[in-house]
């Protein structure tokens, strides 16, 4: 039988301001978790739904401002290229694409446009537009293709397929010109 200690008459104050004192000076930064788990689940489940509603806040606002970002972002590229990219910036945002992304296709309508309403020679002389033989039916760059493995002197006149593509692309668009004697 363990004998147990009672504080006798006038030592109850005493003991009672001496739990009081160790609580004030108990050293919290050797606490560990499992500790306070087995001691304070009450407070370990508190502080654990309080954190949870915070990064759950702080990450549906991150959230909403990155949207929003992406959003005016494509919208103000889109009006960077002009009248007509409204429908297609608004699907762009349903879709969820990526600004990268949609400069990409504003790219490509704005191509797709400036060839529809180009000339279909850029002056007088042959009309560079029409093919004949083997190459009808091509058109872009399958047809510069064609014409840089069957034309001896564009290779000579160009390294690679892929410079006298991207020529071609430029001369088409109106963004270089041939001067000639």
């Amino acid at each position: 039988m363990r004998r147990v200690k009672r504080p006798g008459p006038g030592q109850g104050k005493q003991a009672e301001s001496e739990n009081k004192k160790e609580d004030k000076e108990m050293d919290l930064t050797e606490l560990t978790l499992k500790e306070l788990k087995a001691g304070r689940l009450d407070l370990v489940s508190s502080l654990l739904a309080e954190g949870k509603e915070t990064g759950v806040a702080e990450g549906r606002d991150a959230g909403v401002k990155a949207e929003r970002e992406r959003i005016l972002a494509i919208q103000a590229k889109a009006s960077a290229f002009g009248d007509g990219f409204g429908e297609l910036s608004d699907e762009l945002v349903k879709n969820g694409a990526t600004l990268e992304k949609a400069e990409g296709q504003f790219k490509d309508k704005k191509i797709e446009l400036l060839q529809k309403e180009a000339p279909a020679s850029p002056g007088p002389g042959d009309d560079p537009t029409k093919n004949d033989g083997a190459d009808a039916g091509l058109s872009g760059k399958e047809l510069w293709a064609s014409q840089y493995e069957k034309d001896p002197k564009v290779r000579e006149e160009f390294s690679s397929k892929e410079n006298y593509i991207g020529f071609m692309r430029a001369e088409t668009s109106g963004r270089v010109k041939l001067l000639k004697k």
